[in-house]
């Protein structure tokens, strides 16, 4: 049995716990290697996120097609209503 710095008795349960909270503040990028394929894993605790950062592979590039964008000083009008569901027969 450990004791804790105010004195109270801790369980084993409480200690793994507080370690495990320790070590999540810290998370550290993980690196993923598929081959010659080097992907880093950053996490975001607070936001409860995960970033995978890599090089864009060649056979990807080749696929996208350019779309053009549009920018609006505001918001546009919503053009149309998406239809009602269809009740089930």
């Amino acid at each position: 049995m450990s004791y804790s710095a105010s004195g109270a008795r801790t369980s084993s349960i409480e200690r793994w716990y507080q370690s495990r909270r320790q070590r999540a503040d810290r998370a550290e990028p993980l690196v993923l290697q598929h081959g010659d394929d080097r992907l880093t894993l950053r996490f975001d605790c607070k936001a409860c996120e995960m970033h995978v950062v890599g090089a864009m592979r060649r056979n990807v590039l080749r696929q996208l097609k350019a779309e053009p964008v549009t920018f609006y000083r505001t918001r546009p009008a919503a053009v149309a209503q998406r239809p009602a569901a269809v009740p089930a027969r």
